[in-house]
């Protein structure tokens, strides 16, 4: 499945003609749905998010509001029901920006997209939930875990888990450097293959900088089992690093 979506994606060029298989929601990027195993979640989630990055290029701020110019699909080379969902994700953005939460951001493609702000005190107030999205496992040189290592709190954790913790480590004499940003992959042994799960939906624009020699960093990696529940097996936590020129991953286990 991921054999056929990357090489689709590496023939997508402006002008290609995006259309998810079957109508586009959330359910069509998902792994699995009511209905099972979703055999073009790959293909789907490749589409979908090259489908994105064509509407953001439309977006302007107005009045402290994120305004897209598009009256179409056919304008961006999309099918009318990806555009309809991606507009209607960008009704969700103004709507976390009204209740006075979250900003406005140029990603690291110097695209918009929302965050939210950062703050000490708890609030009392209902907050607006995001929904997570997959994202595309990090391609680079694999760094060998003996020159940096991202390890789990633990190997193995029961089929409930929501959360799990990383510790990310530089064993290395060089200097290495990352995000807040990670992919989440349920990994299939014996195809020997990964399909990425939903994440966080928005990740702080932060700079972690390990230089050599034991520096070490922890983050805590949400498992969204409400948009795609726990299966037994081996899960993968990817991390891009130095401009996305390298990438390494912790592996962790959840038993039935």
């Amino acid at each position: 499945m991921w054999e056929e979506a990357n090489s689709y994606k590496t023939s997508i060029t402006d002008t290609t003609f995006l259309k998810t298989r079957g109508t586009m929601s959330y359910a069509a990027i998902d792994l699995f749905t009511g209905r099972g195993f979703n055999k073009d979640y790959a293909f789907n989630q490749v589409v979908y998010l090259k489908a994105l990055q064509r509407a953001q290029k439309h977006l302007s701020v107005v009045n402290g509001q994120l305004a897209c110019d598009l009256k179409s699909g056919t304008e961006i080379y999309i099918s009318e029901d990806l555009y309809l969902f991606i507009t209607d994700l960008f009704k969700d953005w103004n709507t976390w920006l009204e209740s006075g939460k979250y900003k406005i951001i140029k990603d690291e493609q110097g695209l918009y997209t929302v965050l939210p702000k950062k703050t000490n005190q708890s609030s009392q107030t209902n907050s607006v939930t995001l929904r997570p999205i997959p994202r595309d496992i990090p391609t680079g040189e694999d760094i060998s875990p003996a020159s940096l290592s991202i390890e789990t709190e633990h190997d193995h954790y029961p089929l409930s888990t929501t959360e799990v913790k990383i510790t990310i480590t530089n064993h290395s004499h060089y200097e290495y450097e990352c995000g807040e940003k990670y992919s989440l992959a349920y990994y299939n042994k014996s195809k020997r293959q990964c399909f990425p799960l939903p994440t966080d939906p928005v990740v702080n624009d932060i700079l972690w900088i390990f230089p050599p020699e034991h520096p070490s960093h922890q983050q805590t990696i949400k498992l969204y089992t409400s948009e795609s529940p726990n299966h037994p097996g081996k899960y993968r936590i990817y991390k891009s690093f130095n401009r996305g020129t390298k990438v390494a991953y912790g592996e962790f286990e959840l038993l039935p």
